[in-house]
């Protein structure tokens, strides 16, 4: 039996499995209903009509791979530069506390044109690995090189991405689900070995590296629930969601810095400049913003809409490995914030968008 997920699979799997997660810490009754109620809301079937298969011409294969190579060359030297925090290239502990430095200053803030920009332009080695894996030998190697190398480059301080990237190749053959056990552990291993070369054998552990992403959320969201004294409306959770959609370089805007006010909250002694930033899975989000079941609909409203859209341009442009990539993101995201989420697929199809209208006459 193969493992055929589309987008709003993977989405109903983080939002199950999160929300268990947070039950297993919690008292909060509601929130494996307030979980599914988010992913039924969109979950039905919606009919998306098949295309013919898509390939990518030639030129403007070569004129894609210029591009990106252009745009990832200018922002390592001149612009955002996240080789200076990234876990595999410096000095761990000095890469996550430059992160942590620049997240206290952006505390609030937009983000810029180019981070936006950036940020939109991160699927871009993905859409990259669909145009080429079925050309010639010469594009597959240029392909997957230059793939592998932004992988790298974008790692940053946090194993995830490098492991969405993974994950997302294998899951988008539609492997036999006998084949992702027997992947288990060399996987789990290489997640120890990640780790280890990130925290140098300085961070302490509960349980191990891997047990403990899954852990924390929960151990987070409890405290939490019993620290936390202020609430805010669904109607400002929605109005984070506009908030997103109008660039800050344009129209300025204050954001809540969700986990990082809400690390404030059950780290009182760290002051206005946190030195880690904590996650509480998206649960944290109906907790917050009352009441729950308002905020769990708006979310799946948006949802439904977003993938739908998403899911159409996938089946157009004919990718594979970017859908896998939104969906393991979408799981991996949902361990924070379900804003995450929207952010994601809102600067997927900007991007998704501009490319069906640039390689599709």
């Amino acid at each position: 039996m193969r493992i055929k997920l589309n987008l709003r699979h993977y989405l109903v799997v983080g939002l199950v499995f999160w929300g268990c997660i947070a039950m297993l810490f919690t008292d909060f009754s509601m929130i494996l209903p307030l979980s599914l109620l988010i992913g039924l809301i969109f979950f039905p079937k919606t009919h998306i009509q098949k295309q013919d298969e898509f390939e990518i011409g030639k030129n403007k294969l070569i004129l894609y791979i210029i591009v990106i190579c252009v745009v990832y060359l200018i922002d390592a030297l001149f612009l955002r530069q996240k080789w200076k925090y990234n876990m595999l290239i410096t000095n761990s502990a000095k890469a996550v506390e430059f992160f942590v430095d620049a997240s206290n200053i952006s505390l609030g803030k937009g983000r810029g044109f180019w981070d936006l920009f950036m940020n939109t332009f991160l699927i871009a080695p993905f859409v990259l690995v669909d145009f080429v894996k079925k050309r010639d030998t010469l594009f597959k190697v240029v392909g997957y090189c230059l793939f592998t190398l932004i992988l790298i480059y974008e790692t940053g301080i946090s194993r995830g991405f490098l492991f969405t990237g993974i994950l997302a190749l294998v899951l988008s053959r539609k492997p036999k689900i006998k084949h992702i056990f027997f992947m288990m552990l060399p996987f789990y291993f290489l997640f120890t070995i990640v780790s280890e070369l990130r925290d140098k054998g300085q961070a302490s552990y509960m349980t191990n590296e891997f047990f403990d992403a899954f852990l924390f959320p929960g151990l987070n969201l409890n405290l939490l629930v019993n620290n936390i004294a202020k609430y805010s409306s669904s109607f400002d959770y929605f109005l984070e969601i506009i908030k997103k959609i109008i660039p800050s370089f344009i129209y300025p805007k204050e954001i809540f810095s969700f986990n990082i006010e809400l690390t404030q909250v059950i780290y009182p002694h760290m002051g206005d400049e946190v030195s880690s930033i904590s996650v509480f899975t998206y649960v944290s989000e109906l907790i917050y913003f009352k009441p729950a079941i308002i905020t769990a609909a708006i979310a799946g409203i948006v949802f439904r809409f977003l993938t739908y859209h998403l899911m159409k341009l996938f089946r157009v442009l004919n990718l594979q490995v970017t859908e896998s990539y939104l969906g393991i993101m979408s799981i991996t995201l949902l361990r924070s914030r379900t804003l995450d989420v929207v952010s994601l697929y809102l600067f997927a199809i900007i991007f998704l968008i501009f490319i069906k209208k640039s390689v599709i006459k």
